[in-house]
């Protein structure tokens, strides 16, 4: 389960817990598969966020897939120690999801 905002909401998630309202009227119940009407008619009732439920989990990487990616991805900084710190940044990130 994660929360998101509804900004961030898709047709074909699936709601976690129960949506309401700003006075604890339900909108919809938990396990509900949201449609871009609810989306839209849930934003019409100022709902800013909520919990749905969770991806599939991330499809496992070794290290040498995650460090081809970045070096695919940064292989135009080279000499940029910014942009290295950002890609040391994103290895450490990567690692830790999808190992």
């Amino acid at each position: 389960m994660k929360q998101i905002s509804i900004d961030n909401a898709e047709a074909g998630m699936v709601t976690a817990k129960p949506v309401t309202d700003a006075r604890g009227n339900l909108l919809v119940k938990a396990g509900t598969e949201l449609t871009g009407a609810w989306i839209e008619r849930l934003r019409n009732r100022g709902v800013q966020a909520l919990h749905v439920e969770a991806e599939d989990a991330a499809p496992k990487r070794n290290d040498a897939e995650i460090r081809a990616e970045l070096d695919s991805v940064f292989s135009d900084v080279i000499r940029d120690d910014l942009m290295l710190k950002i890609k040391a940044a994103a290895y450490n990130f990567m690692v830790k999801k999808y190992t």
